[in-house]
This record gives structure tokens, sequence and C-alpha cells, in this order.
């Protein structure tokens, strides 16, 4: 089905700042279609790792209603339960367009910011400040 899928899997390994790819499997493809089946199917293949596994289906990017949407498969930290969530707007077409299908972000130790474009991937050191509340409330001053 190559004219439907870029047959590629980047693995984002946040822990060693790498980004490497590997084909996607064909059976896998025939057994589980695409989008939830086989992010769900990557994210038991790395489940070891907390994997956040992001994906596209077989018509993300064709002119089928609705093919703008892609995937996005975790484990819950409210259930503790793996998860899928809608990929919206246009965020399934600029990951089928990066030249992935899908995309698997290994476990974390320290705050980074992933940016993928066009096959090109980096991976930056967010300030010590990110995700921090940066300004107080706001102080209200009255004069008589």
């Amino acid at each position: 089905m190559e004219y439907l899928s870029t047959n590629k899997i980047a693995i984002v390994d946040l822990a060693t700042s790498k980004v490497t790819d590997q084909e996607v499997d064909e059976d896998l493809v025939k057994e589980r279609i695409g989008g939830a089946g086989i992010t769900t199917a990557l994210y038991e293949q790395y489940q070891d790792e907390d994997p956040i596994v992001l994906g596209t289906g077989l018509l993300t990017g064709t002119l089928a209603p609705a093919s703008a949407l892609g995937m996005i498969t975790a484990k819950s930290p409210l259930t503790g339960k793996v998860c899928h969530a809608p990929l919206t707007l246009y965020a399934g077409l600029e990951l089928r367009y990066s030249g992935f299908d899908y995309v698997v972000i290994k476990e974390s130790p320290r705050n980074l910011f992933i940016y993928g474009f066009t096959m090109a991937w980096r991976i930056l050191t967010m300030p010590k400040t990110f995700g921090e509340k940066m300004f107080g409330p706001p102080r209200i001053r009255y004069e008589s």
C-alpha cells in the first residue's frame, strides 16, 4: 500500500536525543489497518519506556472527508490505562507530510522540545522555567 503510506516510523529517544527511523511491518498494517490499531501495537512494543505514539491513518492526506486527522496513543496519568485522542486541524497532515506515518516518543528525563518538519528533526532543551508558573497573580493597586 505504498500509495497510502510512507511506511516509516520515527523513534525519538529523548534520553539520548537521538531520532532513528524504521520501516512499518506490512503484516502489521494488514492486521491492524492503521490509526488507533497501529498506534496501539507500537505502544505495546515500547511499553516499558512509557511512550507517546503519534500516528496517521491510511486515508490521512487524501481527498477523503476528515482525512486531516491523526491519532495520539499514550497512558492516561489519571487512570493508568492506554487511551487515544485525535490530532485535529492539520496535525495529522503535517505528520504525514513530514515523511513519517508514526512517531514513537520515548520517556524523557528532562524537559525537551521536539521540532520536526520534512524529514528533519531537532530536539531542544527547554529552559528550567518551562512548565512552571512564570508570573505571579496580578497585582491590583488601589489609590484613593
